[in-house]
């Protein structure tokens, strides 16, 4: 076989195995995960970027992979993800308008996230916000969660490993390790409600009784820490580990108004409580990552993440890119799967990288895509 075929028969087969690992992570699940994380690449890459964390996202993923920068990068990104679009809106209009029975069963989820980050080698500073929210019907009762996390954060990496003594075992291997840090700065806003009918039973017939409607809104400040470290085992293997909200501690200030209206008698009272103090503490989540680079521009990654202060389960990232025409053009996929069996979601993106801008795109299946938005955009540049 000469130079020349064996090179093309080693890019025919590079190419059939990516295609092979895009339609395979795509098309293999339609379940719904919600959940939208700041990194446009990294969310086409299903959030397997631990181990990856080599552009100014790093700062969100992995603190210590800033070391891995050699310029000076800008990103900023802008996702949503919504499970049930009208059924949102329907629960809303009950709790503002007042609930007709019967009333369906339904449980909606809105996502959305904002990050911006500048990362040298040694240094990021990044602000971003985190948007959770929930309806819910079931029986005679509405309930509406809302509530966004917004942070600013100083990020401190430094490369350890160079400075490990020669007695250290394995020393050869962890060369480039790097540890770092984010030290942050967490806002918070809530606002929520619900809405529930006293039925009672009349000639075999359910008629409304009792009105009762909460809302609660507040706000919350407090600081946090997350902690990274990075391992170069060799050129084409990396390891990362993360810890998030290490100590993160939110104080809350809330306000309560609850309205019962009597609906036999046509009469209605009313009582308010607050503002009243609350500290919330986020739960620390742990996760670890691989990355594989078998060959020039290819990128294999995965990550397990323990469940986070966002109540969601645990769960495995899987990833791959693959970039194309002298990495001016990145094709990304991959998928989550959670450890409780529950949800997944697949993810497709792409990249475009021309001189010193760059633009991502990156989309997930949700629910057959059927009332639901999954999707995020990034744009930014180095030099």
């Amino acid at each position: 076989m000469t130079r020349r075929s064996l090179g093309k028969s080693l890019f025919t087969g590079r190419a059939f195995f990516v295609a092979l690992a895009f339609f395979s992570l795509f098309f293999s699940r339609t379940a719904p995960v919600y959940a939208v994380e700041a990194g446009t690449r990294a969310f086409g890459m299903g959030g397997a970027f631990t181990g990856v964390a080599d552009d100014a996202t790093a700062a969100f993923w992995n603190p210590a992979g800033i070391t891995q920068i050699r310029y000076v990068g800008l990103l900023s990104s802008l996702g949503v993800a919504i499970s049930g679009a009208d059924e949102w809106q329907k629960a809303q209009k009950w709790f503002d308008e007042g609930l007709q029975p019967p009333l369906p069963t339904i449980h909606s989820e809105l996502e959305g996230v904002y990050g911006k980050s500048v990362a040298t080698a040694r240094y990021a500073f990044s602000h971003g916000a985190y948007t959770i929210g929930t309806a819910a019907v079931a029986d005679y009762s509405v309930g509406l969660d809302l509530r966004t996390y917004g942070f600013t954060s100083l990020t401190l990496a430094y490369p350890f490993g160079r400075f490990l003594p020669a007695q250290v075992p394995f020393r050869d291997y962890f060369q480039g390790l790097a540890v770092g840090a984010n030290l942050k700065f967490v806002g918070s806003g809530y606002a929520g409600g619900s809405r529930a009918l006293e039925m009672a039973q009349v000639n075999n017939t359910a008629i409304p009784v009792k009105d009762t409607q909460t809302t609660v809104v507040g706000g919350g400040y407090g600081f946090g820490t997350d902690l990274g470290v990075f391992v170069p085992l060799t050129p084409k293997i990396a390891v990362g580990a993360t810890i998030r909200d290490l100590y993160t501690r939110i104080n809350w200030s809330k306000t309560e108004d609850i309205t019962i209206i009597d609906e036999v008698a046509g009469t209605s009272s009313g009582s308010h409580k607050g503002p009243y103090q609350e500290t919330e503490v986020l739960k620390p989540s742990f996760r670890t990552g691989l990355a594989f680079r078998p060959w020039k521009g290819m990128t294999l990654a995965a990550d397990h993440e323990g469940q986070n202060a966002y109540s969601h389960s645990a769960a495995w990232h899987l990833g791959v890119e693959q970039k194309l025409l002298f990495d001016v053009i990145a094709l990304r996929a991959g998928e989550v799967i959670r450890a409780d069996g529950v949800l997944s979601m697949q993810t497709i993106g792409i990249g475009l990288k021309i001189g010193p801008f760059m633009s991502d795109l990156a989309a997930a299946s949700s629910d057959g895509f059927v009332g639901s938005i999954n999707a995020q955009g990034s744009l930014g540049f180095q030099f």
